[in-house]
């Protein structure tokens, strides 16, 4: 199972089309959507918000942790003139803005698409 937290629904749908993932009715904090593979929640914009729901996901559809991936998808305020849309970014860098603490996902994935550290 992949479990996916995205912030809004702007960008879950196409994901929620793409997969053809239902709207689970029993979930009534967040919105959800799944399939026998996937499983989507909308968190809402924000750190808050993200870590609420990516804890939420977690406790309630998160049955084997170690092997079921937790994905935080999204645009991260891209910008439109820098990566044409589509373009997939691998974040080995990623900066609190209120904080100033920098955070280095580990990511042990072999891919093509670009990295870019990010603030």
């Amino acid at each position: 199972m992949i479990y996916i937290v995205i912030a809004l629904m702007a960008e879950a749908k196409p994901v929620v089309k793409y997969f053809s993932l239902k709207k689970d009715e029993d979930s009534h904090k967040f919105l959800v959507y799944s399939s026998d593979e996937i499983t989507l929640v909308i968190s809402g914009t924000g750190m808050l918000s993200s870590a609420v729901a990516t804890s939420f996901l977690a406790g309630r559809y998160v049955a084997d942790a170690e092997s079921s991936p937790i994905i935080n998808l999204g645009i991260c305020g891209a910008r439109k003139d820098y990566y044409p849309t589509g373009t997939l970014i691998s974040c080995n860098k990623i900066t609190d803005n209120q904080t100033g603490r920098s955070f280095y996902p580990d990511l042990m994935l072999s891919h093509n698409f670009p990295g870019r550290t990010q603030s």
